[in-house]
């Protein structure tokens, strides 16, 4: 017999299809796997640089884009953005580099991270040694970390006006 089924509750093999009927999805009646296995978690596997980068490449992307839609729904809601930076820079003078390297860490990272993919498929670099994949990680987290520091000690001075 057939019994309706959903699929969080039911472990569906891929040989099994499902049949819609009358708007709801049905399959052959399946006993649900008792204590099914479980996919390593990320406590007990190692995590290797080359897996760190990579995430860490999704993760600044997001960061990113949740910074860019603070300061646009700020501005949004009408606060003056330049103002109130002007305001924390006169305020706390000392953390002002760090909140650029907190700035500045996602969007390189994630440009550096950019441009190696673009690279690798490009040119097909790496894609087959998994040696060159570890030292273009190596690189890239260097590189992102090593252009938000430059970014983080530039001090822009501002023109005089005549």
């Amino acid at each position: 017999s057939k019994m309706l089924v959903s699929k969080a509750r039911l472990l569906v093999r891929p040989a099994l299809v499902a049949r819609c009927v009358g708007g709801r999805a049905t399959v052959p009646a399946v006993k649900p796997i008792a204590n099914p296995p479980m996919s390593p978690h990320l406590t007990i596997t190692k995590l290797d640089h080359v897996l760190v980068s990579s995430v860490n490449i999704r993760v600044t992307g997001c960061v990113t884009a949740a910074m860019l839609s603070a300061v646009g729904g700020l501005h949004f809601l009408g606060v003056d953005v330049p103002a109130a930076l002007e305001t924390f820079k006169v305020a706390y003078p000392c953390l002002v580099p760090v909140a650029k390297f907190g700035v500045a860490l996602p969007f390189c990272y994630h440009a550096a991270g950019g441009l190696r993919h673009l690279a690798m498929d490009m040119f097909s670099i790496g894609l087959d040694d998994y040696e060159t994949i570890k030292k273009s990680s190596l690189l890239l987290i260097g590189t992102g970390v090593g252009l938000a520091t430059l970014v983080s000690l530039i001090k822009l001075r501002k023109k005089k006006s005549d």
